[in-house]
Protein backbone atom coordinates (compact mmCIF):
# COMPACT_ATOMS: atom_id res chain seq x y z
CA UNK A 1 0.00 0.00 0.00
CA UNK A 2 0.91 3.73 -0.49
CA UNK A 3 0.63 6.62 1.57
CA UNK A 4 -1.61 6.73 4.54
CA UNK A 5 -4.47 9.21 4.23
CA UNK A 6 -7.81 10.10 6.86
CA UNK A 7 -10.83 11.03 5.21
CA UNK A 8 -13.30 12.72 7.67
CA UNK A 9 -16.60 13.44 6.26
CA UNK A 10 -19.91 13.04 7.89
CA UNK A 11 -21.70 12.33 4.62
CA UNK A 12 -21.21 8.42 4.26
CA UNK A 13 -22.16 8.13 0.52
CA UNK A 14 -19.45 11.14 -0.80
CA UNK A 15 -16.82 9.61 2.07
CA UNK A 16 -17.18 6.65 0.39
CA UNK A 17 -16.91 7.71 -3.31
CA UNK A 18 -13.61 9.86 -2.02
CA UNK A 19 -12.49 6.15 -0.24
CA UNK A 20 -12.86 4.30 -3.51
CA UNK A 21 -11.25 6.77 -5.95
CA UNK A 22 -8.44 7.01 -3.23
CA UNK A 23 -7.60 3.40 -2.93
CA UNK A 24 -7.94 3.00 -6.65
CA UNK A 25 -4.81 5.69 -7.07
CA UNK A 26 -2.87 2.93 -4.30
CA UNK A 27 -3.18 5.10 -1.10
CA UNK A 28 -4.51 3.72 2.15
CA UNK A 29 -7.52 4.98 3.50
CA UNK A 30 -8.83 5.08 6.66
CA UNK A 31 -12.23 7.42 7.77
CA UNK A 32 -13.98 8.91 10.19
CA UNK A 33 -17.13 10.65 10.47
CA UNK A 34 -16.59 13.05 13.11
CA UNK A 35 -14.31 15.81 14.53
CA UNK A 36 -13.69 13.85 18.11
CA UNK A 37 -13.06 10.71 16.34
CA UNK A 38 -10.63 12.56 13.70
CA UNK A 39 -8.40 13.80 16.40
CA UNK A 40 -8.38 10.55 17.96
CA UNK A 41 -7.11 8.67 15.10
CA UNK A 42 -4.47 11.72 14.12
CA UNK A 43 -2.70 10.73 17.26
CA UNK A 44 -3.30 7.24 17.38
CA UNK A 45 -2.35 6.30 13.69
CA UNK A 46 -0.69 9.25 12.57
CA UNK A 47 -1.26 9.51 8.81
CA UNK A 48 0.26 10.96 6.02
CA UNK A 49 -2.49 13.54 4.77
CA UNK A 50 -5.66 14.48 5.98
CA UNK A 51 -9.20 15.37 3.54
CA UNK A 52 -11.05 17.15 6.01
CA UNK A 53 -14.81 18.22 5.95
CA UNK A 54 -15.42 21.64 6.33
CA UNK A 55 -19.30 21.91 7.42
CA UNK A 56 -19.68 18.65 9.79
CA UNK A 57 -22.49 18.67 12.41
CA UNK A 58 -20.86 17.86 15.72
CA UNK A 59 -17.79 19.79 15.42
CA UNK A 60 -17.03 21.52 12.20
CA UNK A 61 -13.37 21.01 10.40
CA UNK A 62 -11.93 24.65 11.54
CA UNK A 63 -12.55 23.25 15.15
CA UNK A 64 -11.06 19.70 14.41
CA UNK A 65 -8.39 20.98 12.43
CA UNK A 66 -7.06 23.58 15.72
CA UNK A 67 -7.14 20.39 18.18
CA UNK A 68 -5.02 18.11 14.90
CA UNK A 69 -3.07 20.99 15.10
CA UNK A 70 -2.03 20.73 18.39
CA UNK A 71 -1.22 17.40 17.85
CA UNK A 72 0.74 17.72 14.38
CA UNK A 73 1.71 21.17 13.29
CA UNK A 74 3.25 20.01 9.39
CA UNK A 75 0.55 17.06 8.69
CA UNK A 76 -0.48 18.19 5.14
CA UNK A 77 -4.66 19.19 5.43
CA UNK A 78 -6.83 19.43 2.59
CA UNK A 79 -9.88 20.64 3.20
CA UNK A 80 -13.62 19.64 1.35
CA UNK A 81 -15.86 22.23 0.83
CA UNK A 82 -17.80 23.56 -1.38
CA UNK A 83 -17.64 27.22 -0.90
CA UNK A 84 -15.94 29.42 2.08
CA UNK A 85 -16.02 32.83 3.48
CA UNK A 86 -13.21 35.06 3.77
CA UNK A 87 -12.91 34.57 7.33
CA UNK A 88 -12.93 30.95 6.96
CA UNK A 89 -9.81 31.30 4.35
CA UNK A 90 -8.00 33.25 6.24
CA UNK A 91 -8.40 30.84 9.52
CA UNK A 92 -7.00 27.83 7.18
CA UNK A 93 -4.21 30.04 6.22
CA UNK A 94 -3.28 30.34 9.68
CA UNK A 95 -3.85 26.97 10.28
CA UNK A 96 -1.08 25.79 7.14
CA UNK A 97 -4.04 24.20 4.95
CA UNK A 98 -3.00 23.06 1.65
CA UNK A 99 -5.84 24.09 -0.27
CA UNK A 100 -9.83 23.41 -1.24
CA UNK A 101 -11.48 20.09 -3.11
CA UNK A 102 -15.09 21.03 -3.99
CA UNK A 103 -17.43 18.17 -2.32
CA UNK A 104 -18.26 17.41 -5.71
CA UNK A 105 -15.79 15.58 -5.35
CA UNK A 106 -12.85 17.06 -8.52
CA UNK A 107 -11.19 14.04 -8.27
CA UNK A 108 -7.74 15.43 -10.38
CA UNK A 109 -7.51 18.66 -8.51
CA UNK A 110 -7.39 16.39 -5.12
CA UNK A 111 -5.13 14.39 -7.00
CA UNK A 112 -2.69 17.07 -7.56
CA UNK A 113 -3.03 18.70 -4.20
CA UNK A 114 -2.61 15.30 -2.42
CA UNK A 115 0.82 14.37 -4.30
CA UNK A 116 1.97 17.87 -3.68
CA UNK A 117 1.39 17.48 -0.05
CA UNK A 118 2.62 13.98 0.43
CA UNK A 119 6.03 14.63 -1.41
CA UNK A 120 6.93 17.84 1.20
CA UNK A 121 5.56 16.19 3.96
CA UNK A 122 7.64 13.11 3.36
CA UNK A 123 10.46 15.05 2.63
CA UNK A 124 10.25 16.75 6.09
CA UNK A 125 9.73 14.15 7.79
CA UNK A 126 13.26 12.32 6.14
CA UNK A 127 15.29 15.42 6.40
CA UNK A 128 14.44 15.41 10.51
CA UNK A 129 14.90 11.62 10.94
CA UNK A 130 18.45 11.20 8.72
CA UNK A 131 19.72 14.43 9.66
CA UNK A 132 20.04 15.85 5.99
CA UNK A 133 21.48 12.83 4.99
CA UNK A 134 21.01 11.31 1.41
CA UNK A 135 19.51 7.78 1.98
CA UNK A 136 20.50 5.31 -0.38
CA UNK A 137 18.65 1.32 -0.79
CA UNK A 138 20.94 -1.36 -1.28
CA UNK A 139 19.07 -4.64 -2.75
CA UNK A 140 21.88 -7.33 -2.68
CA UNK A 141 21.93 -11.15 -1.66
CA UNK A 142 25.80 -10.51 -1.12
CA UNK A 143 26.54 -9.89 2.14
CA UNK A 144 30.06 -9.32 1.70
CA UNK A 145 29.09 -6.99 -1.35
CA UNK A 146 26.63 -5.03 0.94
CA UNK A 147 28.99 -4.48 3.77
CA UNK A 148 31.59 -3.26 1.44
CA UNK A 149 28.93 -0.74 -0.09
CA UNK A 150 27.71 0.23 3.14
CA UNK A 151 31.59 0.96 4.71
CA UNK A 152 32.35 2.97 1.20
CA UNK A 153 28.94 5.16 0.91
CA UNK A 154 28.63 5.41 4.93
CA UNK A 155 32.63 7.44 4.27
CA UNK A 156 30.78 9.35 1.85
CA UNK A 157 28.15 11.04 3.76
CA UNK A 158 25.04 8.46 2.62
CA UNK A 159 22.54 6.74 4.84
CA UNK A 160 22.69 3.43 3.85
CA UNK A 161 19.62 0.95 3.89
CA UNK A 162 19.61 -2.95 2.77
CA UNK A 163 17.54 -5.17 1.82
CA UNK A 164 18.14 -8.91 0.56
CA UNK A 165 15.20 -10.00 -1.80
CA UNK A 166 12.72 -8.25 -4.04
CA UNK A 167 10.08 -8.37 -1.69
CA UNK A 168 11.62 -6.32 1.33
CA UNK A 169 13.27 -4.22 -1.36
CA UNK A 170 9.57 -3.23 -2.78
CA UNK A 171 8.45 -3.14 1.02
CA UNK A 172 12.06 -1.09 2.18
CA UNK A 173 11.26 1.40 -0.66
CA UNK A 174 7.74 2.46 0.18
CA UNK A 175 8.50 2.83 3.99
CA UNK A 176 11.55 4.34 3.89
CA UNK A 177 11.78 5.81 0.58
CA UNK A 178 14.78 6.45 0.14
CA UNK A 179 16.60 9.02 -2.09
CA UNK A 180 18.51 6.50 -4.58
CA UNK A 181 18.17 2.84 -5.52
CA UNK A 182 21.12 0.58 -5.91
CA UNK A 183 19.14 -2.95 -7.44
CA UNK A 184 21.00 -6.24 -8.51
CA UNK A 185 19.00 -8.58 -10.84
CA UNK A 186 19.63 -11.82 -9.19
CA UNK A 187 17.51 -12.15 -6.14
CA UNK A 188 15.24 -14.14 -3.57
CA UNK A 189 11.56 -13.96 -4.01
CA UNK A 190 11.37 -11.40 -6.79
CA UNK A 191 14.14 -10.79 -9.49
CA UNK A 192 15.39 -6.92 -10.09
CA UNK A 193 13.71 -6.45 -12.91
CA UNK A 194 10.08 -7.35 -11.58
CA UNK A 195 10.91 -4.80 -8.66
CA UNK A 196 12.18 -2.05 -10.67
CA UNK A 197 8.75 -2.44 -12.85
CA UNK A 198 6.51 -2.42 -9.84
CA UNK A 199 8.13 0.31 -8.06
CA UNK A 200 8.54 2.80 -11.49
CA UNK A 201 4.82 2.16 -12.14
CA UNK A 202 4.02 3.70 -9.08
CA UNK A 203 3.79 7.18 -9.61
CA UNK A 204 4.98 8.14 -5.81
CA UNK A 205 8.23 7.07 -6.32
CA UNK A 206 9.26 6.56 -9.62
CA UNK A 207 11.35 9.89 -9.52
CA UNK A 208 13.53 8.36 -7.16
CA UNK A 209 16.58 6.74 -9.26
CA UNK A 210 17.62 3.17 -9.68
CA UNK A 211 20.89 1.89 -10.64
CA UNK A 212 20.80 -1.63 -11.81
CA UNK A 213 24.51 -3.42 -10.41
CA UNK A 214 24.98 -6.67 -11.77
CA UNK A 215 26.74 -9.38 -13.28
CA UNK A 216 24.42 -9.56 -16.20
CA UNK A 217 26.63 -7.74 -18.40
CA UNK A 218 24.88 -9.22 -22.09
CA UNK A 219 23.38 -6.37 -23.97
CA UNK A 220 19.38 -7.69 -23.63
CA UNK A 221 19.60 -7.84 -20.19
CA UNK A 222 20.94 -4.01 -20.47
CA UNK A 223 18.06 -3.21 -22.94
CA UNK A 224 15.58 -4.95 -20.44
CA UNK A 225 16.72 -2.81 -17.26
CA UNK A 226 16.00 0.89 -19.24
CA UNK A 227 12.57 -1.16 -19.99
CA UNK A 228 11.68 -1.86 -17.05
CA UNK A 229 12.65 2.00 -15.32
CA UNK A 230 16.16 1.93 -14.47
CA UNK A 231 17.68 4.94 -14.90
CA UNK A 232 21.33 3.39 -15.11
CA UNK A 233 22.65 -0.37 -15.57
CA UNK A 234 26.60 -0.69 -14.24
CA UNK A 235 28.15 -4.15 -14.88
CA UNK A 236 30.01 -5.92 -11.89
CA UNK A 237 32.98 -6.32 -11.01
CA UNK A 238 32.69 -2.10 -11.24
CA UNK A 239 34.79 0.53 -9.97
CA UNK A 240 33.38 2.38 -6.55
CA UNK A 241 34.68 5.75 -8.18
CA UNK A 242 32.28 4.93 -11.20
CA UNK A 243 29.32 4.14 -8.60
CA UNK A 244 29.73 6.88 -6.75
CA UNK A 245 29.89 9.51 -9.38
CA UNK A 246 27.15 7.98 -11.00
CA UNK A 247 24.90 8.67 -7.33
CA UNK A 248 26.37 12.43 -7.16
CA UNK A 249 25.04 13.08 -10.34
CA UNK A 250 21.68 11.89 -10.05
CA UNK A 251 21.23 13.24 -6.35
CA UNK A 252 22.85 16.65 -6.82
Amino acid sequence: MGAKILLVDDEARLAGMMKLKLESWGYEVDTADNGDEAVKRVRAESPDLLLLDLNMTEKDGIETLKEIRKINQDLPVIILADFATEKILQETRELNVLGFVPKGYEFQKASRLIRRGLQVYQEQVKSIRTGGKKRILIVDDEPELVKALTIRLSANGYEVLTASDGEEALNKARTERPDLIILDIMLPKMDGFKVCRLFKFDPQYRQIPVIMLTVRAQEEDKVLGKETGADEYITKPFEAEVLLARIKEFLK
